[in-house]
């Protein structure tokens, strides 16, 4: 699969749309950036990144850490117990999505994590699923759903400003 997609993207690179000759491409970012920097400089600036999505707007510090630390907690348990039993074709995605970001060195902001939100949020309930097995509760599902309604009221303003914020502009 690497080989091949190495291919794809050499031919895409060289023979379909070749650089131009004064530079320009995406590789001209790996070339110019240390790659030792990047990798220790992006996790940091992605992690801001996440923590504002669960910080915005109207909700208060504790509130913010409380959920940004419950979804951490829950995604990586959740992650962990999903590459323990079977890794399917969206695990390994994902795992190659975290690494390109992690070495790719142009940092756009949060529109390179947004694809990630909807796998975050499946080992987020892969993560509680587990925890309410391991403590024997009865309404398991009442509890994964009220983390689930929790969580989309809190990120539903932020969301909703920037969708106005959005439209507004293009107007």
């Amino acid at each position: 699969f690497g080989i091949v997609s190495a291919a794809i993207y050499f031919f895409m690179q060289e023979a379909a749309f070749p650089a131009p000759p004064h530079g320009g491409s995406y590789l001209a970012h790996f070339t110019s950036h240390n790659l030792a920097d990047v990798v220790r400089e992006n996790p940091v600036y992605y992690f801001c990144y996440f923590n504002g999505f669960f910080r915005l707007y109207h909700v208060g510090a504790v509130v913010g850490y409380f959920t940004l630390s419950t979804v951490i907690i829950f995604w990586i348990t959740g992650m962990a117990i999903k590459f323990k039993t079977q890794m399917e074709a969206m695990d390994w995605f994902f795992l190659a999505y975290l690494i390109i970001l992690v070495i790719y060195p142009a940092t756009p902001g949060f529109r390179y994590l947004l694809p990630l939100v909807p796998l975050i949020l499946i080992y987020v309930y892969y993560g509680l699923g587990f925890l309410s097995k391991k403590i024997s509760l009865s309404k398991s599902r009442s509890i994964v759903t009220a983390f689930f309604v929790f969580l989309a009221i809190q990120l539903y303003p932020g969301v909703y400003n920037v969708i106005i914020h959005q439209q507004e502009e293009v107007k």
